[in-house]
């Protein structure tokens, strides 16, 4: 726990968010989701109450945690609700359970907490060899100054998938909310053969309201038919790839490899330095995909912490390890595609 004093942060006060989201932009990795714009979008689209915490002199200097109330019982919050990743930032060891508790704000700033989720990034990259296949990571890219060396470095295999799609006549529009609709389209199935269900279009809209350096690439055939998309985001010096889905049966075309394509050459000539690639199973395929362009990954640690029995501290530990098929996503990937889209809505609030 930290010694120096939390403030909470009045989101309506302009001059205090915009501080807030300096020290966001000063993060070591992609702070968008620690930022004003991230809670706002979530309170428009979910109604979900957060609480942005700061100080400003703590262990590693000043410091912020973001927090989300998770819907139904428990009182579980968890940092950062429907993100990758978050936990109080900056921090100075992602593995060390002591230097977490001593960086979150005192137990009773989140009255009434019976639990806090923490998904933290390890700055440090991690060994392949090191990794249990159960384990979630994000992968980042050093990007080059130009496009021309980005494609220099990539494989033979994967520049020959780039342009078999060229070729084949797949073209890439980009843009922001008329691109929606064919996102979704592509987004609510792949969700839905992934096991989970899949957020409703109003919170990809709050997104694209929220940040103004959102947008969305889709890759189509030469007759117009989405066959693969992304949802990016430009921060900084980053640019960050929250969601991707292409259609599976269209997967000769190499329409996602275009499309990936397209979004690391906005990233280099938009100026930015770094591109991550977002969270997956170290195990999965979709890690395997994002490798392949030379994404590096970083372990994602979770950690599950609890107001201790007397004063102000929290008990943190290690959160348990998934299964390697756990059984909501093998049931939900056995629904009809009607009944996951129609329950899709209701039930997604409750898995941040």
């Amino acid at each position: 726990m930290s010694g120096a004093p939390w403030s909470r942060l009045d989101l309506t006060d302009a001059a205090a968010a915009q501080r807030w989201d300096d020290r966001c932009h000063a993060l070591p990795f992609p702070g968008l989701y620690h930022s004003t714009a991230w809670s706002r979008a979530l309170r428009a689209a979910y109604g979900m109450h957060s609480d942005e915490l700061w100080h400003e002199d703590g262990p590693t200097g000043p410091g912020l945690l973001a927090v989300f109330r998770v819907p139904g019982p428990g009182r579980r919050w968890v940092s950062i609700a429907h993100a990758p990743y978050g936990g109080p930032a900056p921090l100075a060891a992602a593995a060390d359970a002591a230097a977490i508790a001593a960086a979150l704000p005192p137990a009773e700033r989140l009255a009434g907490a019976a639990s806090l989720t923490l998904r933290i990034p390890d700055p440090a990259p991690a060994e392949l060899a090191t990794l249990a296949p159960e384990e979630r990571v994000t992968l980042w890219l050093e990007l080059p100054a130009e496009a021309d060396s980005l494609w220099k470095g990539l494989s033979a295999k994967v520049r020959n998938q780039v342009r078999k799609a060229e070729k084949a006549g797949v073209t890439v529009r980009t843009g922001r909310g008329e691109l929606l609709d064919a996102f979704y389209r592509l987004y609510e199935r792949r969700q839905h053969e992934l096991g989970t269900p899949a957020h409703p279009k109003k919170f990809l809209a709050a997104l694209l309201d929220a940040f103004p350096g959102a947008e969305i690439l889709v890759a189509a055939e030469a007759d117009g038919t989405p066959v693969a998309t992304v949802f990016d985001f430009t921060w900084g010096a980053w640019r960050v790839n929250l969601y991707g889905a292409s259609n599976f049966a269209k997967r000769a075309l190499c329409g996602n490899m275009l499309v990936y394509w397209r979004s690391l050459t906005r990233a280099v000539e938009t100026g930015c330095r770094s591109y991550d690639f977002s969270r997956s199973r170290a195990d999965s395929g979709t890690c395997d995909f994002k490798r392949q362009w030379g994404a590096v990954p970083h372990r994602i640690r979770e950690w599950h912490a609890r107001p201790a029995a007397h004063g102000a501290a929290w008990h943190v530990t290690p959160a348990p390890a998934e299964s390697a098929d756990p059984r909501l996503p093998r049931l939900w990937r056995r629904l009809p595609f009607p009944v996951a889209r129609l329950l899709s809505p209701w039930l997604r609030p409750f898995v941040p």
